[in-house]
């Protein structure tokens, strides 16, 4: 059955999108998982990783902003197993355009509903990236959620945006209840990533100190020059890993990075009871 992943935070310069760029890409590549991307960050840097496969070709139907405006939507194949459906350009008018409607927060949830039969026939996993922002379109994110990751750099502001997003989530789940049954639209159970982590830094080490403690912690992801050098490049962590030298130099780094993307994927799994 198909499953879904959303990842947030409400703080910038987390390196949220690359963990979903790295973790789609990999699930895909080297789980052979289906996957669907759907980015919903106002910034559009996940579509920009793909933008060599804007040709002029990408239309209306192929962007997060026709499903929210009630439109035809088909989402654009970029490889083997891996689907996007691209940020448009006004994605960050979405919001005001659905502010009156009614479940405004369950429009995503009520669109993967009526094409459920569909996902889940084309898809294991959808993955969702979101701006960096709690709105309305962020909250349909985690309305339709198996599982939500907090993605933070090693900071206090980071730490407390964690702490922020839990305590938002658990505050929608009580306001998404059907009136009947009293019981909530959402499932999601919220996990929190580190990134960007030094091994030589104080600040590195006082924050995963810290994080460590929680019970909802995953793991982390280090910093490296190398994930900076995908993001210029385009380029996921999986295809350098298939480099022999690249993985040799950097094993440790790919064995401890690909074990949490494996966490995530089985967790996802196992909310869904497979």
């Amino acid at each position: 059955m198909v499953k879904i992943i959303t990842v947030n935070i409400e703080k910038g310069g987390t390196g949220k999108t690359t963990q979903v760029f790295n973790i789609g890409e990999y699930g895909a590549q080297e789980r052979k998982s289906r996957i669907l991307l759907i980015d919903q960050d106002k910034s559009n840097n996940l579509s920009k990783r793909y933008s060599k496969y804007d040709v002029g070709l990408i239309r209306h139907e192929n962007t997060t902003n026709a499903l929210y405006k009630g439109e035809e939507v088909k989402p654009l194949h970029i490889h083997p197993n891996l689907d996007i459906l691209m940020a448009g350009k006004d994605l960050s008018d979405i919001d005001i355009e659905i502010k009156d409607k009614v479940n405004n927060r369950l429009i995503l949830f009520s669109w993967i509903t009526k094409n459920f039969d569909m996902l889940n026939e084309k898809y294991d996993y959808i993955i969702i990236d979101t701006h960096n922002d709690t709105t309305l379109i962020t909250q349909n994110a985690w309305a339709v959620s198996d599982i939500i990751i907090g993605v933070s750099d090693p900071s206090m502001d980071g730490f407390e945006a964690l702490l922020k997003l839990g305590r938002d989530i658990e505050k929608l789940k009580s306001e998404l209840v059907e009136i009947r049954s009293g019981e909530s639209y959402m499932i999601a159970e919220y996990y929190i990533v580190g990134n960007k982590l030094k091994h030589n830094t104080n600040s590195s080490r006082e924050f995963r100190e810290i994080i460590e403690q929680e019970p909802n912690y995953l793991g982390s992801v280090q910093d490296k020059e190398l994930v900076h050098t995908g993001n210029l490049d385009k380029i996921p962590l999986v295809e350098y890993a298939n480099d022999p030298k690249k993985y040799s130099d950097h094993k440790e780094f790919f064995k401890n990075t690909f074990e949490l993307y494996d966490k995530i994927f089985n967790i996802a799994d196992r909310q869904k009871g497979e």
